[in-house]
């Protein structure tokens, strides 16, 4: 290796950014569909003249929930729109703030460290934050119900997820379209704690599976382990539950021979048909719940059609016949007027826990908010007339086999040896790595008579291969493309076997690179028993990590961008840029939003690259990850001259919390940011120890910027000896490194940097002007003297 400058110095090594680190995933609670924003009435917040008022202008619909996080005072609005170019002109206590709008909510922060007493008003405007005032409105106090906490909020707004300001813990909080109060005195539990907050309701969930419902009454704090992890009082066991199996729903069903079924089904059906006085409506839901029992769900769908026609409320709505509706109509497959199982008013009732979760898994529940009660549930599954067992327990198990925990996979126990557990059964040794096992079972439902068991054994033939990486992914597009194309013509394509071949359809073209092609197949996606919308939300979020840090890592390796790879990010960035709403805000997605940020910086997209770092900071728990995101931040505002928010977002990363690298990169971001003031001394300074890439190049630019020739040679040389290739043509970013190498060394009058820069390039052009100017450059410089 060839140096060029006089002291021989060695090059130091690189200092390299550190990679953000994997925190533990926080699941949100939103899910993948939100509701369209509400439009903005006013895009500032304003203040009273007083300075002790401050509106936060927007309509009714807009819900808040306002708490201390620290010496922070944080309103999180469940919308968004606010602008932030409006409270930055506010003066008064208000006057240390910021606004961080999420794509799901507005969260703003006024830093008050005086902690002065506060209260929230609510007006025609909007909210209103009140300095020097508490608030005078009682609160909220929680209704302890079996198996759950209910806060009676009269206008309950939507759930937020993020981590705590301060803390880092994970938030639950559940807004308030109307003023409530808050909560006053804060409580905990297993696995919550219940915080105080001027309004709405705030919980750290210690535990994952904590979940937010809104009801008639308000919201709903309940846990997805409900015998696990109960939340509020204890659970309550009806009277009729006894080891006959005898639940809420049924009353007294019990698993005997198919012919007695049926004919209890008769002799039910008979009785109310018979009847024709007030006892008539209670006897058709009896005979529906033997239909139901016999496994005719035709026969039951009509029944509680002429129950429900009967016009006698009080037998309608008890809560047995409302559960039963619910239930019927979720065997039949009618998802929407099966939504009454998740009501809230079930929480808390054991009889009630299998039906909850059986709906949310039909209706595309997050996965870790369905399985471990099915799991806990699989005995009493096991427990019914076969023909309700079958319509349930292969669901089930198909679901837990394919997304459940190697526990719940265990609870499932020994399953029925008929054919409609063909697909658990290979699903299971699938799972299990046993290919050959599996492709017989496979193989045998690819040639059912019956049209929908064979399109799922032929997808499941596909599936089996891609898993087991038994074939290229080109030839597992094709053969999916394939079987797609021939369903299609044959008119065969049962939901349930399309959604799996979308799904894996999807995973083999993102291995193939082809993104967008990828990203449309996982539009094609519902969140169902097949694919919950956690699994769902996986794909999505592999995908567009996938797209976003092949890009970055392009951008890293090379020294200057072509216009075909800026068109390249630029797709990235606008494919990546419209599925990132999908993804639940947390630790994930601020990892994702990092790299995204990235990408829209080397597009020179700086304004709004800061603002999904500001985005990535609020959603990462740890001190160290948000300071990572603060230093992209500050970098993004020095290069748009925003040296006062540069210098305060440097001054908030405390330096406990710095990783070397990182340490190292918020010490060049204080020399830019020196220099940009004008203060070279002090960028030189922080710049004596920095030998990356960057730092000498900084470096460099001072000591040019100041005549500070020979100084100049040194850093700009030992960068080139970095930087510039031994023997191969010189790529433009190359030769322009080595024409200002030469620049500094003539006016420095250094003959000797010059002459081994001439012997370097000997044979190698730079193209033919630029060669003369260089020739010219090396005479001179024997003649000239140092410039000044």
């Amino acid at each position: 290796m060839r140096y060029f400058y006089k002291t021989g110095l060695a090059a130091a090594a690189v200092i390299a950014v550190s990679s953000i680190s994997d925190a533990a995933v926080a699941q949100g609670v939103d899910g993948l569909h939100k509701l369209p924003p509400v439009a903005v009435m006013q895009e500032t917040l304003t203040q009273k003249p007083n300075d002790s008022f401050i509106l936060i202008p927007c309509d009714d619909q807009t819900g808040i929930a306002a708490f201390w996080s620290g010496d922070d005072f944080i309103i999180v609005a469940d919308r968004i729109g606010l602008s932030l170019d409006g409270i930055r002109k506010i003066s008064g206590p208000f006057t240390d703030q910021s606004i961080v709008t999420l794509d799901h909510a507005t969260l703003i922060r006024f830093h008050l460290p005086s902690h002065p007493e506060l209260s929230i008003r609510r007006d025609s405007r909007g909210w209103q934050l009140v300095a020097g005032h508490a608030s005078s409105k009682s609160g909220l106090m929680p209704v302890v119900r079996p198996g759950a906490l209910e806060f009676p909020l009269a206008q309950p707004g939507h759930v937020v997820s993020f981590p705590d300001p301060a803390t880092g813990a994970r938030l639950l909080l559940m807004t308030s379209k109307a003023a409530s109060g808050g909560v006053t005195v804060p409580f905990s539990g297993p696995g919550y704690r219940v915080r105080a907050s001027l309004e709405g309701v705030v919980v750290i969930a210690d535990a994952d599976c904590l979940i937010f419902s809104l009801s008639h009454a308000g919201g709903v704090l309940s846990s997805a382990q409900s015998t696990r992890l109960p939340v509020g009082g204890a659970l309550v066991f009806h009277a009729n539950n006894t080891a006959q199996n005898q639940d809420l729903i049924f009353q007294g069903l019990q698993n005997t021979t198919p012919q007695n079924l049926k004919n209890r089904q008769k002799e039910a059906a008979d009785k109310a048909g018979q009847s024709s006085g007030q006892e008539k409506p209670s006897l058709l839901f009896n005979a529906v719940r033997a239909a139901l029992a016999a496994g005719d769900l035709p026969a039951a769908q009509e029944l509680l059609s002429q129950a429900q026609k009967s016009g006698a409320e009080a037998v309608i709505n008890s809560p047995q016949n409302l559960a039963l509706s619910g239930v019927v109509a979720l065997l039949s497959g009618k998802i929407k007027d099966a939504e009454i199982l998740a009501d809230t008013r079930w929480i808390g009732m054991p009889d009630m826990t299998l039906w909850r979760a059986f709906y949310g898994l039909q209706a595309g529940k997050k996965s870790w908010e369905t399985l471990p009660d099915l799991a806990d549930n699989i005995s009493k599954i096991k427990q019914y007339p076969d023909a309700l067992r079958d319509l349930i327990l292969s669901s089930v198990a198909a679901a837990i086999i394919r997304y459940g925990t190697n526990g719940e996979v265990k609870q499932l126990g020994n399953l029925p040896d008929t054919p409609v557990y063909a697909l658990v059964r290979g699903l299971i040794l699938m799972r299990e790595k046993k290919g050959d096992a599996a492709r017989v079972i496979f193989d045998q439902m690819a040639s059912s008579s019956s049209g929908g068991v064979a399109s799922v054994g032929h997808v499941m033939q596909i599936r089996l291969r891609q898993v087991l990486g038994h074939a290229y992914p080109d030839e597992i597009v094709q053969d999916y493309i394939s079987l797609q194309k021939d369903e299609d013509e044959a008119g065969i394509a049962p939901a349930s076997s399309r959604q799996i071949l979308y799904l894996g359809l999807s995973s083999a073209l993102m291995q193939l690179r082809q993104y967008r092609s990828a990203m449309m197949m996982l539009s094609f996606l519902l969140p169902g028993p097949e694919i919950p919308q956690d699994i769902l939300e996986q794909a999505y979020r592999e995908l567009i990590r996938k797209m976003i840090f092949e890009k970055l890592d392009l951008i890293k390796h090379t020294t200057k961008l072509t216009s075909a790879q800026k068109n390249q990010i630029s797709d990235t960035v606008a494919l990546s840029g419209q599925n990132l709403p999908f993804l639940t805000d947390g630790p994930e997605k601020a990892e994702i939003l990092m790299g995204y940020g990235q990408l829209l910086m080397a597009l020179d997209n700086v304004s709004r690259a800061q603002h999904i770092f500001s985005q990535a900071m609020v959603l990462f728990p740890a001190p160290e990850q948000r300071s990572q995101a603060k230093e992209l931040m500050a970098r993004a505002a020095l290069l748009q001259g925003m040296t006062d928010e540069a210098g305060q977002l440097l001054e908030s990363m405390p330096a406990q919390f710095l990783s070397p690298a990182l340490a190292a990169r918020k010490t060049y971001d204080l020399a830019l940011l020196a220099k940009k003031k004008g203060k070279a001394d002090q960028a030189l300074a922080l710049l004596a120890h920095d030998e990356t890439d960057e730092g000498l190049d900084l470096r460099g630019q001072l000591y040019e910027a100041s005549y500070q020739w020979p100084d100049a040679v040194l850093v700009i040389g030992r960068l080139a000896t970095r930087k510039l290739p031994q023997s191969g043509a010189l790529t433009e970013a190359q030769q322009s490194l080595a024409a200002r190498l030469t620049a500094d060394a003539v006016s420095a009058h250094d003959t000797d940097t010059l002459q081994r820069l001439k012997n370097f390039l000997s044979g190698r052009t730079m193209g033919h002007e630029a060669d003369l100017l260089l020739e010219r450059q090396f005479k001179g410089a024997m003649i000239r003297p140092p410039s000044h």
